[in-house]
Parts: structure tokens; sequence; C-alpha cells
């Protein structure tokens, strides 16, 4: 059963992607967290979205999250960033949420010693 079609799916990542600019407005870094290979899969179809529509002097950066989500807790959840290019950042985390979306919970954990300005 199709759901969305091509242009569909590009319509709402390009909506997510201005939602983000908007959400974040006056910030000079907004930082997309892709946990585990589908959500950096996601986040860089938002990053080609949000490249030619972020304002001048506005940086994205991309990192991402690893973790197991069959087994979160297995071990501590990793970010392939350094915190302190984190720190008082805005991070948006993106999943695929292709199950039941408990990861995000566990992906939270390395993020909770850095203090990003805020997370969504």
């Amino acid at each position: 059963m199709k759901i969305l079609d091509d242009r569909q799916i590009r319509q709402k990542i390009r909506r997510i992607a201005i939602e983000i600019l908007e959400r974040n407005f006056g910030e000079s870094e907004i930082i997309l967290a892709g946990l585990n290979n589908n959500g950096v899969g996601f986040a860089r179809y938002l990053l080609d979205e949000l490249l030619p529509i972020t304002p001048p002097g506005v940086k994205i950066s991309l990192t991402q999250i690893r973790l197991n989500p069959a087994n979160p807790v297995e071990y501590d959840p990793v970010i392939d960033m350094p915190s302190e290019d984190l720190r008082g950042k805005p991070i948006i985390i993106v999943d695929d949420v292709a199950n039941t979306g408990r990861t995000i919970f566990y992906a939270v954990q390395p993020l909770l010693d850095v203090i990003p300005k805020k997370w969504k």
C-alpha cells in the first residue's frame, strides 16, 4: 500500500526543513543529529533541503548518534561530534521512527551532559 508518492514525500521533507529554520530563527548554527543509519539518511535529506534556503551566516551541521535499537541499554549511546561543538546550540534529533520511536528516548542520553540550547 502506497501512502505518499515521491512528490508528496519531497514536499513533506521541505516543510520539515522550513519549520526547522522557523523554529530556530536567529541561530548561527543548527545541528542535525541522525539516529543510527536511517536517521542520518533522513537527516541528509533534510540537509539537502535546508542548504539552499538557509540564510547566509547560518551553519547546518550533521552528526550521528549511534545505539543498538534492539537493546538500547547494551552500551551507552555515542554521538559522533565533540561535546564542545554541541554545547549551547539547538540540536534536532532525527529518527526514521521505523518502529516505535523508543530509541529516541535513549538517544537523548549523550546530550544530557552537553546542555544544548534546545532540542526538538
